[in-house]
């Protein structure tokens, strides 16, 4: 029997927790191939990349739909002029970030659309899906978590392409030649142009939703 409201909370995160999923969920088939042929994958994980690649397989049909309908409307945006918010993790980003949300003259990513980036044409019926299993605070800091709420669009970018700094989270060993590679970009000029090109289309997406 659950009586107060923080055991109740706590039993969602517990749910939550024992959910467990993959950073990877909701990432393209493609990416996924290319970073375990990038990235060694241990044993007693590999369980992990179950869920994801059914998910991505089971998907695809939205996501050729995604394409049919946001492709063309995103080619009608000629220009962006984005506003970046940089800082260290725990330093108040997120804080500052829901705060400018708030100034209906920008827009931003959301929760759900950087998990999902291509599958917004279903994003009524999966909401409704995800938001029960969905714990309501971070645990790292109690801050409110909601799918409609600002969300960092590198958690897009991860599931878009192999270019992204957030791989780290599931291959912690290599952070550092991850770090270099996204973060200080100490890379090719193809790699850079692709890097940007997948964020601009990102970016022109969000932007017709």
């Amino acid at each position: 029997m659950i009586n107060t409201k923080r055991e109740r909370r706590s039993h969602k995160k517990d749910r939550f927790s024992f959910i467990n999923p993959s950073p990877l969920l909701g990432g393209q088939l493609s990416v996924i191939i290319k970073l375990l042929r990038r990235h060694r994958v241990s044993l007693k994980f590999r369980y992990k990349l179950i869920l994801p690649v059914i998910s991505t397989i089971l998907s695809f049909p939205f996501r050729w739909i995604d394409h049919f309908i946001y492709d063309k409307k995103s080619e009608t945006i000629q220009e962006l002029n984005p506003v970046f918010i940089i800082g260290h993790w725990r330093s108040g980003t997120t804080f500052l970030h829901n705060l400018i949300s708030q100034d209906p003259q920008f827009g931003f990513l959301t929760t759900y659309q950087a998990v999902f980036p291509e599958l917004m044409s279903v994003r009524k019926i999966l909401k409704k899906i995800i938001s029960p299993f969905m714990a309501k605070k971070r645990p790292g800091d109690e801050m409110e978590m909601h799918l409609d709420n600002p969300q960092e669009d590198e958690f897009a970018m991860n599931h878009l392409t192999i270019h992204s700094y957030y791989h780290f989270m599931y291959f912690p060993l290599d952070y550092i030649k991850l770090y270099k590679s996204y973060i200080r970009f100490k890379n090719s000029d193809k790699i850079i142009n692709e890097w940007k090109q997948t964020y601009d289309q990102l970016l022109k997406k969000t932007s017709c939703i």
